[in-house]
């Protein structure tokens, strides 16, 4: 582990019955850093940052939040994150500063503070002026926003965002990631996100390209786009042939003519094209540059695009069923991981499957209320028989009786 890592992970994995939906991963992310987990719906995206957030616990392998463990200091690490799901959770019959207000009370916040904190949250995602108005009058981009000045409103150390633009138009997608540029300068945190828009994920610092539930390459853009080619440069000119001779001799690159013009590859096309124009020697009519994009490198590292491992038949994190793969493989229902069933390719029972993911969510959920019930209860209970010894026993000290209090509380 990373003693100064914002989120630490090692070896993390998540089972549901025979499907390992998280395999083992591995990975830092910096304090102040945009980091993106970049895969296609069904890669293990959503079931890692749950287990970051500590909604599922892990199978096997460790995490820290903060410097807290997820499974040790689940309380430490839920005061230092803050978190918008994939799907809404913001209560459309109230208004905007009543969602933000509620989520003040649960975290605790001093009363004194919650009036300031609320401005500048909803500042930053633009909307101060729609405090007062019911949220479910928004529109889809306003209730992210929301969700994001909520996740914000308690000072988290760490902001995760599950898919914080999915289902809105590309314009108010661009306005979200302004607002999420912006409240990084503002707030100085730490932001985790997860996407499977390849253009969102040039937002990062760096990314990790999951699959199948595993981390197959993690770098910033550039240099993942950098291990899968190089820049190609298209040119037209005045004279092609002497221009190729030119760019063979005084450049040392290969030059193709093809459709009309040259073609020529090099490592770094912004720093090549301005020495062309001054060294080449031929007049240049049109010059075209095009990049290695992040869809070739998860082309690279997974053997498909991501578009075509949205449309293969894989599902979601949610674990709804799963279809047929080539070669006789089934698309099993937890974060799309494959399964096969040994015999001729039979594929495996979804039913099977999707009955042992709920189990296993179900007594995953069951564990996590039954704790946390039992500790608001113990807390309440503390309170509350203090109080009544405080009220009913004027003169004594509530430390010398509580404990035959606490034991009455418990007879009746």
């Amino acid at each position: 582990m990373d003693d100064g890592a914002a989120v630490s992970v090692r070896g993390l994995r998540k089972e549901y019955g025979r499907i390992e939906a998280v395999k083992g991963v591995d990975f830092d992310v910096a304090p102040g850093e945009v980091f993106g987990l970049l895969g296609p719906n069904g890669a293990g995206k959503s079931t890692t940052i749950n287990m970051l957030c500590t909604l599922v616990r892990p199978t096997g392998g460790s995490a820290t939040v903060g410097g807290h463990d997820i499974v040790r200091q689940r309380d430490e690490v839920r005061r230092d994150i803050g978190l918008v799901f994939q799907e809404p959770t913001v209560d459309g019959y109230l208004t905007g500063a009543q969602n933000l207000s509620f989520h003040a009370e649960l975290y605790g916040l001093p009363k004194d503070v919650i009036g300031d904190r609320m401005r500048r949250v909803l500042d930053i995602v633009g909307l101060w002026k729609r405090r007062d108005d019911r949220v479910h009058t928004y529109s889809g981009g306003m209730r992210r926003r929301l969700e994001i000045a909520r996740g914000l409103l308690h000072s988290p150390r760490v902001l995760f965002l599950d898919e914080p633009t999915v289902g809105l138009d590309p314009q108010t997608r661009v306005a979200i990631w302004g607002y999420i540029a912006e409240l990084r300068e503002l707030e100085k945190i730490t932001v985790f996100m997860t996407t499977h828009y390849l253009e969102e994920a040039e937002y990062c610092d760096r990314i990790a390209i999951i699959d199948h539930g595993s981390v197959v390459a993690l770098d910033t853009p550039e240099a993942l786009k950098a291990t899968v080619g190089r820049d190609r440069i298209r040119i037209h000119t005045d004279d092609d042939e002497a221009a190729a001779a030119a760019l063979r001799e005084r450049f040392l690159v290969e030059v193709a003519q093809r459709d009309g013009g040259l073609v020529l590859s090099v490592p770094s096309g912004e720093e090549f094209v301005p020495r062309l124009f001054s060294g080449l020697g031929v007049p240049i009519r049109s010059v075209q540059m095009t990049r290695p994009s992040l869809d070739d490198v998860f082309l690279a590292y997974t053997g498909s695009t991501i578009r075509d491992a949205q449309d293969g038949g894989r599902t979601g994190d949610d674990g709804a069923e799963g279809g047929e793969a080539e070669g006789g493989e089934h698309v099993n229902d937890a974060n799309g991981v494959k399964g096969v069933n040994g015999v001729n390719g039979a594929a495996a029972d979804s039913g099977d499957v999707r009955d042992d993911v709920r189990d296993d969510v179900r007594d995953d959920v069951r564990d996590d209320v039954r704790d946390d019930v039992r500790d608001d209860v113990r807390d309440d209970v503390r309170d509350d028989v203090r109080d009544d010894v405080r009220d009913d026993v004027p003169g004594e000290d509530p430390g010398d009786v509580r404990g035959e209090e606490v034991r009455a509380h418990g007879r009746d």
